[in-house]
């Protein structure tokens, strides 16, 4: 429960807000969905539609309606630095904090896994991680280029927790 009272805490937090936004104006004005309600729908894994998802939550949380294009550009609001600080001060703070965790012969067991992740093909993307070039499988003709970064995944496996992860630029 410390996990749930301490994310709770720092969704309603104005500084964590503002630490985390992308602008000063980004979610000032009280609107459906919220700074904490749209970091929430992130965290929250689900295989229905992107309309569904936000019907559902915003069901459940009694707070009108909102469309999956009204979601997404909430969430362009947001800046990836909420989601490493909630999992270092909410998850990893109190699992670690008491010294009170899983581990393997008196050693924390970590893992690291990686792989080359496709990316939105946007001039931005292509500058900011790089390119992968791509050919016919027969002929082996240069068909393009796309982008790719390469993610990795610090993780604890004892206590099945993420402890760190990472999307950098691709190098060839």
């Amino acid at each position: 429960m410390a996990v749930i009272s301490e994310v709770r805490r720092l969704l309603l937090d104005d500084a964590f807000k503002g630490r985390h936004r992308v602008s000063p104006k980004a979610f000032t004005r009280h609107r459906t969905l919220s700074f904490a309600i749209v970091v929430a729908m992130v965290l929250r894994k689900s295989l229905h539609s992107l309309q569904n998802v936000v019907n559902e939550a915003l069901s459940w949380l009694g707070r009108g309606t909102a469309t999956g294009s009204a979601f997404c550009q909430a969430r362009y609001r947001l800046r990836h630095t909420a989601f490493i600080e909630l999992n270092q001060v909410a998850v990893l703070g109190p699992l670690y904090g008491d010294g009170e965790y899983g581990r393997w012969r008196g050693f924390r067991l970590l893992a690291v896994d990686g792989s080359k992740v496709l990316l939105p093909d946007q001039p931005q993307v292509r500058e900011q991680f790089g390119t992968i070039a791509f050919s016919h499988g027969r002929t082996g003709s240069l068909q393009g280029q796309r982008a790719y970064g390469l993610a990795s995944v610090v993780y604890d496996v004892c206590n099945r927790v993420a402890v760190d992860a990472t999307l950098a630029r691709h190098c060839h």
